[in-house]
């Protein structure tokens, strides 16, 4: 086999501010456009235990995001791809082992971990006819990375918030470790757990917030060290902005959006290294994008135009076209559309959106680049699976091609990370009606391994990834709905 080289944890950024390339440009007059290319530019995610995740060090617009690995390291209409619903999916694409940058909406920037190679030493006691072994077979806890090897022995368990519904990771105190962020949707508070790189989290530190917290991302918002998060307020229709007080604590602005506001995603839309808030409001059919002041303080501007897509349950930003620009995707029920952003001032293309069709019961987007080609990957819970659009890379279309994984008793949250410490991004879901975590190797979207399931605790609602224990592979974190408690999963290849 050959060596492997392990690559750094994409923090599970959208490829909202990390997939920005130079390939090419959105143009402001709509229309996504590369211009000449000679090929797919590749912006590697850096995640450190100084305050980013999932690039060499990158501006704190790339961090955070509900699944988070790396290190954080602080620096400020052709669609059907087939509807796989088994293991694999049919077609091959690019399985590069570079990856590229997944940004928050995700926005996290993350420890660089050097190339490594690891093998065995030869047997040397006696000549013999054969190749001597050069490394061990597929096992776990031996330190040999191996393609589609799934190594999780062991679990443990934390008390959390009260009604556990979503986890994000970052490093909210400054140190250079990961530490975790739960919402707790009956207590109507968050609660960070701080880590230490040894995959121990201490006991829950809360913040009060508004009204049933559903959805929570993490990020950089001002250039401080200290990583911050921004909540939605479902009962309220507000999202809470959280700057972090460097203790565990947060500083709280409640700030009025649309009506049932219902995901989030992060992105640098100004084009200042920082990243801005994009809300996905299910009640209207809209979505709105914030401006940051460069202090974490964000001021949403008005909707933005939906098109023909009616029913908006998700929301992802980050380069579909390969451009200076963050692009907005968003849908919801079995339809999606996707809109360029234009560079100034948060600003979306509000005349162009292309429609595409996909799955039937959308929501609760999450982003990544999971074949390598530089360009936003999204994956969403759909009813029982989990579904993954993906781009067809630098050629310029808005257009995604798509696969359904499952079936799984309710999906409740699907995210992108190398989870397997191979350099590809795994396909990781929580089936809350399983009460259990899926785990799809990654061989380059579409194709994933075969399901791997773990059980958690009862009525799992969201995971998070993150290396908590620093060994250069991401960690799990699955809060437990029913249980007020979450599941820690720690890799051991």
């Amino acid at each position: 086999m050959p060596n492997h080289i392990r690559v750094p944890l994409l923090a599970l950024l959208a490829c909202s501010v990390a997939c920005d390339s130079s390939g090419g440009e959105n143009l402001p007059e709509g229309g996504f456009t590369t211009g000449e290319q000679t090929g797919p530019t590749t912006n590697t995610p850096s995640t450190t235990a100084s305050g980013t995740t999932a690039s060499t060090t990158e501006d704190p617009s790339t961090t955070g995001d509900s699944s988070t690995t790396g290190t954080p390291t602080s620096t400020t209409d052709d669609t059907d791809g087939g509807d796989t619903t088994v293991g694999v999916s049919a077609t091959d694409t690019d399985e590069s082992s570079t990856t590229t940058g997944s940004t928050t909406d995700e926005t996290t920037t993350g420890k660089t971990t050097t190339d490594e190679t690891t093998t065995d030493e030869a047997t040397t006691e006696e000549p013999t006819t054969e190749n001597p072994t050069t490394e061990d077979p597929a096992a776990c806890d031996n330190g040999v990375i191996d393609d589609d090897e799934v190594c999780f022995p062991s679990s443990t368990t934390l008390a959390t918030a009260v009604g556990p519904s979503d986890v994000a990771a970052g490093d909210f105190n400054g140190d250079g470790s990961f530490d975790v962020v739960v919402t707790g949707a009956t207590g109507n508070a968050v609660s960070v757990h701080l880590g230490d790189d040894s995959g121990a989290l201490g006991a829950a530190i809360d913040t009060a917030v508004g009204n049933n917290p559903t959805r929570i991302r993490a990020a950089e918002f001002s250039a401080d060290d200290n990583w911050d998060a921004v909540v939605i307020n479902a009962t309220d229709n507000t999202v809470s902005v959280l700057v972090a007080n460097g203790d565990g604590t947060f500083s709280e602005t409640a700030l009025a959006v649309g009506t049932n506001p219902v995901d989030l995603a992060l992105g640098d839309l100004s084009g200042d290294g920082l990243p801005e808030v994009a809300v996905a409001n299910a009640g209207d059919g809209n979505y709105q994008t914030s401006l940051n002041d460069g202090t974490g303080a964000m001021t949403f501007i008005a909707a933005w135009d939906t098109g023909a897509i009616a029913q908006i349950d998700g929301v992802e930003l980050g380069d579909i076209a390969v451009g200076t620009d963050l692009d907005s995707f968003f849908g919801g029920a079995g339809a999606y559309g996707a809109s360029p952003g234009i560079g100034a001032d948060g600003n979306i293309n509000d005349t162009f959106v292309v429609a595409g069709a996909g799955g039937t019961a959308i929501g609760r987007f999450n982003g990544g680049d999971c074949n390598d080609d530089g360009e936003l990957d999204v994956v969403a819970v759909d009813g029982d699976q989990g579904r993954v659009f993906y781009s067809d890379g630098n050629n310029g279309s808005a257009v995604f091609q798509d696969a359904g994984f499952g079936p799984h008793m309710a999906v409740s949250e699907a995210v992108l990370a190398d989870v397997t410490g191979e350099g590809r991004e795994d396909l990781v879901l929580t089936a809350s009606g399983d009460d259990q975590v899926v785990i799809y190797p990654g061989q380059g979207c579409p194709t994933f391994g075969a399901p791997v399931s773990i059980d958690v605790g009862a009525a799992p609602s969201g995971v998070a990834v993150a290396d908590l224990n620093a060994d250069g592979v991401g960690d799990i974190i699955v809060t437990n709905g029913d249980d007020d408690n979450v599941t820690i999963l720690l890799s051991n290849p």
